[in-house]
């Protein structure tokens, strides 16, 4: 359903009343589209891909006191490290120097980056700082910082930042072959596994719609996010919300018509058949 023909249909269901497409439809299709997905499972099923990539160059911990100098080979393609003070890190890639400052006094902060070449980082501080899990490795599989990734007891992928349509896991990861992944935890958007564990990662969530926020033109109808189930009786939810100050009567009247057709919807559901059968006899 694109947004012309909801508003269309919001129209009609006002009897003719003209539907101004401004601020009033925009805000009652985006609330409309809120409680549609508050209130049903809509899920996305996406799959993760987890390379399991270990590096060729791994050192758990290095701290240092103030005013040494540290300097570690980068024969790789990226590196990776978590940084927990005020210190600074120079790489030199294939001659080329290039400078840093991280200011991380309270926790350790995340620093990944690209070396095209090869060569070394150096690492310094006026502080006492620590470096954990510093990595080098010569695998890599996108061009994203982001994506670098960083060696240690596990690997965490965040869903909102690869899809921003997560909203709340609704079953256990899967590998490709339908069986749960052991180890593997879901927590606020986020997936951990052991960085050990390479292959596929199934997932299913509940998802967030897709934010409507401009109106049609000549050159672009927005498609309204809903399952194509829900088309029928979303307009419904709509004019509830588009006539809730002008025709308060008119606005539950269109609420009370959504509800019943959930309704109706929920009770038209597959029950599920149990096909198992009690050999009573010993005859199958």
């Amino acid at each position: 359903m694109r947004l012309s023909e909801l508003s269309q249909e919001v129209a009609l269901l006002g009897f003719n009343a003209t539907v101004e497409e401004g601020d009033l439809l925009l805000n009652s299709v985006n609330r409309a589209l809120r409680e549609l997905y508050n209130s049903r499972t809509i899920i996305n099923k996406v799959v993760l891909a987890a390379s399991g990539t270990k590096p060729i160059f791994y050192v758990k911990e290095i701290h240092r006191p103030g005013g040494n100098i540290i300097t570690l080979p980068v024969d790789g393609k990226a590196f990776s490290m978590r940084v927990h003070g005020v210190m600074t890190y120079m790489t030199t890639d294939g001659g080329v120097n290039n400078a840093r400052t991280v200011i991380s006094p309270n926790e350790a902060t995340l620093v990944r980056g690209f070396f095209t070449k090869g060569g070394y980082i150096s690492l310094w501080a006026d502080l006492s700082f620590t470096v954990y899990d510093f990595c080098v490795f010569k695998e890599i599989f996108s061009g994203e910082v982001k994506d670098i990734p960083h060696y240690g007891p596990t690997v965490t992928f965040d869903l909102r930042d690869i899809y921003g349509d997560f909203m709340s896991f609704i079953s256990p990861a899967k590998d490709r072959n339908g069986r749960v992944i052991k180890n593997c935890v879901l927590y606020d958007g986020k997936v951990e596994v052991d960085s050990d564990y390479r292959g596929e990662i199934n997932l299913s969530y509940r998802r967030l719609p897709t934010k409507i926020d401009k109106l049609h033109s000549e050159n672009e109808d927005p498609i309204i996010d809903i399952p194509e189930e829900y088309t029928h009786i979303f307009p419904l939810l709509v004019a509830s919300y588009v006539w809730l100050e002008a025709d308060e009567l008119k606005a539950k009247y269109y609420k009370k018509l959504y509800d019943e057709s959930l309704e109706r919807i929920d009770s038209c559901g597959y029950d599920e058949i149990d096909c198992r059968y009690v050999d009573t006899n010993g005859w199958a």
